[in-house]
Order: C-alpha cells, then sequence, then structure tokens
C-alpha cells in the first residue's frame, strides 16, 4: 500500500471515529484526508454530513455538489 494511500486511510478512519459525535472534529480529519487525496469520495461525503450536522448547510451542499463531480468526472475519465 503507498504511503499517501495509507495516511488517507488512516485519517478517513480516524474521521469515522470521531464522526460518532465530535462534528467538527470530523470536519478537520475529513479535510485533512482530502488534503491528502481529493477526489476520495468518502471523505468528501462524511466532511459533508458533518457540516450538515453542525448546521453549516452551504458547506454540506458544496460538499456534495464537490463529489458529484467528482463522481461524474471519475465515470467519464476512467484510470
Amino acid at each position: 500500500m503507498k504511503v499517501k494511500e495509507k495516511q488517507t486511510k488512516q485519517w478517513l478512519t480516524l474521521s469515522c471515529c470521531i464522526f460518532q459525535s465530535q462534528y467538527k472534529e470530523a470536519v478537520e480529519q475529513s479535510t485533512k484526508a482530502l488534503e491528502l487525496n481529493p477526489a476520495y469520495v468518502k471523505a468528501l461525503v462524511r466532511r459533508a454530513e458533518a457540516h450538515e450536522k453542525l448546521d453549516q448547510l452551504d458547506e454540506a451542499l458544496t460538499g456534495l455538489q464537490t463529489t458529484l463531480l467528482v463522481q461524474l468526472y471519475s465515470y467519464s475519465y476512467p484510470p
């Protein structure tokens, strides 16, 4: 497993654990995962969900729109 991929999964795992009640921390950890891999859909979705729980609806919507664009791009231009 590549170092970047491993780090991304570690951040996402931490985000998942924190997501249970610490939404602000979930946003921070998901953002760190996205710094390593901006197209990591799970991190995008978890961050959007955390924003929603924090009543940051504009950020949640932006996150979901980004997720949709990443998904559409990956289907249009597969590796």
